[in-house]
């Protein structure tokens, strides 16, 4: 099997632009989120936001993608931000461009004087090899332990697609996203696998 497919139909902008579908965005929540997070959000009500940020030098940042998702019963209308990063490799300091990103994002609602709308971010990850990422306080070894306090931390939801059951893929209710990820698993396959390529056409 080449190592890439033609048309880079397996790249981040591939599944970008299928999560521009509306459909395909909350079939993709619903799948992917963990439960204890998709339960409390009115996710197919969510708004895409701009994922563009403004850093202080002026230059400008771009997430991959942010969703604005009420949560169900809220009596004060309460959104969350779902910030999402598509990754095809690995990228060993991806918990620093995050924070930036998260940090921006919080930056930009102040800035809009707007109530602060908690932001959680996720890595989408549809690389071959296995990817554990660190979390930002993994880089600080011998630091004292009184310093520990210091190190920016936060939780991050992690999907890497090589680790879930076709089952689970076999599932989602959306043809277009169904057919885009299981594109994406053909990736992991030793060789081609012709019936499966006729299954998602």
């Amino acid at each position: 099997m080449p190592e890439y497919f033609p048309f880079n139909i397996t790249h981040d902008s591939f599944l970008r632009s299928i999560l521009s579908d509306r459909g395909a965005a909350i079939a993709f929540m619903q799948t992917f989120l963990p439960g204890s997070v998709s339960d409390r959000l009115d996710i197919e009500a969510f708004t895409h936001d701009s994922t563009t940020f403004l850093s202080r030098d002026m230059s400008t940042r771009y997430a991959d993608l942010l969703f604005e998702i009420p949560v169900k019963n809220s009596a004060k209308k309460v959104t969350v931000a779902i910030l999402v990063e598509l990754k095809s490799v690995q990228e060993k300091y991806v918990s620093f461009q995050l924070l930036e990103y998260v940090a921006l994002a919080y930056r930009k609602q102040v800035k809009k004087k707007r109530r602060l709308q908690l932001i959680i971010p996720v890595i989408y990850y549809h690389g071959k090899s296995r990817w554990v990422p660190k979390s930002t306080i993994d880089f600080f070894e011998d630091v004292p332990p009184d310093f520990i306090k210091y190190i920016p931390q936060f939780d991050q939801i992690f999907i890497d697609l090589k680790g879930k059951p076709a089952e689970e893929i076999d599932d989602i209710r959306d043809g277009l996203l169904k057919t885009a990820i299981q594109i994406q698993f053909l990736r992991f396959l030793e060789q081609l696998d012709t019936a499966l390529l006729i299954k998602i056409f």
